[in-house]
């Protein structure tokens, strides 16, 4: 399949009876394949359920979140070069130091919207 188990956790009680749950990462492009050799495994009558989860919204305020951030983190290394005294310069890179911290947090999130993008997150229990 190509995916990979991100969680899972096994179930015994008395009698035999046993069960679980299991999260998976699957590619995209492999969902089908997953769900029929996931129903083929299952015994009894499975309960299957499909939803998904429309990023667009977030994912764009992320990108305009970015931006800005970056014009702010711009406007303070233009600070930074026309500071004159040393406390400026002090209070200036305290504040680009945490203007690229926001920034690389954002660019993570972004990156994790493009890599579910190409992923399927599913769950399921037996």
């Amino acid at each position: 399949m190509g995916g990979y188990i991100v969680e899972s956790e096994t179930l015994s009680e008395e009698g035999g009876h046993s069960g679980g749950y299991l999260k998976v990462r699957i590619p995209q492009d492999r969902f089908f394949a997953f769900t029929r050799k996931a129903r083929a495994l299952s015994t009894g009558s499975p309960e299957e359920v499909i939803n998904g989860r429309d990023v667009t919204e977030e994912y764009t305020d992320l990108e305009v979140r970015l931006k800005a951030k970056r014009l702010v983190r711009t406007r303070l290394e233009n600070f930074m070069k026309n500071a004159e005294k040393t406390e400026d310069l002090l209070h200036i890179s305290k504040e680009l130091a945490g203007m690229q911290e926001q920034i690389e947090k954002i660019q993570g999130r972004n990156e994790l919207f493009k890599q579910s993008k190409r992923t399927f997150n599913g769950n399921g229990s037996f």
